[in-house]
């Protein structure tokens, strides 16, 4: 979850910084567990903005030098999540 958060967090400082920030929701099940059958999860974070704002960040986030470096941190740190690996 450590790893998740520093992204999560260096993405919505990323958007301040670039005037595009949108409106963050984290959504915790209120059902003590997963489905057998169902989706794996424990929380879904949604963001939120008008379509121009996400447009203008998915523009930033991909073409912008910082961006792409978020985005290949936040691919790095999704890899090692999925392997088990705890830090970073």
């Amino acid at each position: 979850m450590t790893n998740y958060n520093r992204v999560f967090n260096d993405y919505v400082e990323w958007s301040k910084e670039n005037d595009v920030e949108t409106f963050a929701l984290r959504a915790t099940p209120i059902f003590g567990g997963p489905v057998a059958d169902g989706p794996q999860f424990e929380f879904i974070d949604m963001l939120i903005s008008p379509f121009e704002v996400s447009g203008d960040s998915w523009t930033k986030w991909l073409t912008g030098e910082d961006g792409r470096k978020a985005l290949e941190l936040a691919i790095l740190i999704s890899e090692r999540i999925k392997k088990n690996i705890v830090d970073i």
